[in-house]
C-alpha cells in the first residue's frame, strides 16, 4: 500500500460474505493492499441487506450482525481494515426516524455510507471495489442512487473481474468510459473503472458453499 498520501487514499469493499472465504473475499482484500494504489482498504461488512429475501433468513439480526463482524475481524488480516460504518449509518437514521416510522423502513445503501464518510473523513478520498456481477447491476441502474454514486467515485471505482468473464469487464468498462467522454447530463450516470484481473489465490469458493459444507478442508 501507499506508506503516505495527502490527501488519503482509501478503497471501499463492502461484502455480504457470511461468512468471508479465503479464496473469494480475502484474496481480493489482500490484493488491493499490494496494488500500491491505495493507503488503507477498509473492509465494510453489509448490516442490513438490501433485499428482503436475504434478511429473511436471519432470525436474530444483531446476533448476527456481530458474528459477521467477528468472523471478518479474523478473517482479514493486517494491515487490511474493518469498518462497522453501515450499522453506524444506520443507526443514525433511525435516530431522525419521526413518528409511526419503523426500523424495517431504514435501507442503507452505497451511496448512503459515502454520503456519511465524506462527511466525517473530508480530506481522504474514497475509491470502490466491486465484484462483476455488482458492477453490471450498477451500470444498469439496479442501484439505490446511482447518479449520485457516479458522482461520487467518478473515476475512482475498481473491479474484480474473475478468470474467464475478463473480457466481459473489460467491455462493460469500456462502454462506460465512452459514455462519459460522450458527456452526461444531469441525473446521468456511468461507471468507468479499473478493471482487476489475475489475482493471485482468487479462486470460486462462495459463502453459500462454505455455509452448508462440513468439510473442514474445504473451509
Amino acid at each position: 500500500m501507499l506508506s503516505t498520501s495527502r490527501p488519503p487514499i482509501i478503497c471501499l469493499f463492502g461484502t455480504s460474505a457470511d461468512p468471508p472465504t479465503t479464496l473469494g473475499h480475502v484474496a481480493i482484500a489482500l490484493h488491493l493492499t499490494t496494488t500500491s494504489m491505495f493507503n488503507e482498504v477498509r473492509v465494510m461488512p453489509v448490516y442490513r441487506h438490501m433485499f428482503n429475501s436475504k434478511r429473511l433468513r436471519v432470525t436474530n439480526e444483531e446476533d448476527s450482525w456481530a458474528l459477521k463482524l467477528s468472523m471478518c475481524g479474523l478473517a482479514f488480516p493486517s494491515p487490511v481494515a474493518v469498518s462497522d460504518v453501515e450499522r453506524v449509518v444506520f443507526n443514525r437514521k433511525a435516530s431522525l426516524l419521526q413518528e409511526g416510522e419503523k426500523l424495517e423502513g431504514i435501507r442503507v445503501g452505497t451511496a448512503d455510507v459515502l454520503d456519511y464518510l465524506i462527511e466525517t473523513e473530508p480530506d481522504a478520498e474514497f475509491h470502490l471495489c466491486l465484484g462483476a456481477d455488482t458492477y453490471k447491476d450498477l451500470c444498469e441502474g439496479r442501484w439505490k442512487r446511482c447518479a449520485d454514486i457516479s458522482r461520487m467515485v467518478m473515476n475512482k471505482l475498481h473491479v474484480i473481474a474473475r478468470p474467464g468473464v475478463e473480457g466481459a469487464v473489460e467491455d462493460l468498462a469500456k462502454e462506460q468510459e465512452d459514455k462519459v467522454k460522450s458527456g452526461l447530463g444531469e441525473g446521468d450516470f456511468a461507471f468507468p473503472a479499473t478493471v482487476h484481473k489475475g489475482i493471485e489465490g482468487l479462486g470460486e469458493v462462495s459463502s453459500t458453499e462454505a455455509r452448508g459444507t462440513r468439510d473442514k478442508e474445504r473451509l
